[in-house]
């Protein structure tokens, strides 16, 4: 099971990564000065899947450095349900929360 939430973790920092249009190297570099060294290649490792987990240590600083939270990684993948809609929009919307569609 680990290997599985490690991965869907990495995707969701690598989409919002992606989203906001940070370079491996910004990450990398943000997450250094949030106290958690780390280099571009060793972000590339992760990211590709060459290393297969990931620790909260790590988690906490790409949120960080991403400028979001646990529970919004969290429910991107899809772990822990919406608080604010359960998971589960009403028919026809869209949770502003975590952008769940219904």
């Amino acid at each position: 099971m680990t290997l599985l939430v490690s991965s869907a973790v990495v995707s969701v920092l690598r989409a919002m990564r992606h989203e906001q249009g940070v370079s491996a190297q910004l990450l990398a570099d943000r997450m250094t000065e949030l106290g958690y060294p780390t280099k571009r290649s060793a972000l590339a490792n992760v990211e590709s899947g060459r290393r297969k987990e990931i620790s909260v240590d790590y988690l906490v600083a790409a949120a960080e450095a991403l400028n979001t939270d646990l529970l919004t990684v969290l429910v991107r993948c899809q772990l822990v349900a919406c608080p604010a809609c359960k998971g589960s929009p009403p028919g026809g919307f869209t949770c502003n929360s975590c952008g769940a569609a219904s």
